[in-house]
């Protein structure tokens, strides 16, 4: 088997392999820093391949869920890129109300989402939809 530097990528899909980074991390030197520990896990003879934006959040690469943390909600945003295997991640503490707003909006969209957990490796907190 192939060993990763301390964690290994974030969310693995057969041999495909992405990394999950704060927003902060979508431009500039933080970019370059994400772009190389993805290919960390991609070079020197490794099986992996990088994914794309496209294959893990579909076209609109976007995707939004919940998560309880601390005893509270926070609304966590997913945004990629159609050419990169490394997606950001933003993050808002939710109130009672956006919490039910939230729920409402998903009530009407989840049967539209495909998220393929059973196939997949996820390595960061579970997301509740």
């Amino acid at each position: 088997g192939v060993m990763f530097n301390f964690c290994g990528p974030d969310y693995t899909l057969g041999n495909k392999v992405w990394e999950l980074k704060p927003i902060s991390y979508s431009s500039g030197p933080l970019n370059v820093l994400a772009e190389n520990q993805l290919s960390s896990y991609t070079s020197g003879g490794s099986p992996f391949v990088a994914g794309t934006g496209v294959e893990l959040l579909g076209t609109d690469l976007m995707g939004a869920g919940a998560m309880f943390f601390e005893d509270a909600y926070y609304e966590i945003v997913l945004y990629a890129n159609d050419h990169s295997g490394v997606f950001y991640y933003d993050a808002h503490k939710m109130t009672a109300q956006n919490l039910l707003n939230y729920q409402r909006a998903v009530d009407k969209t989840v049967p539209a989402i495909n998220s393929g957990s059973n196939q997949s490796s996820i390595r960061s907190c579970p997301v509740i939809n």
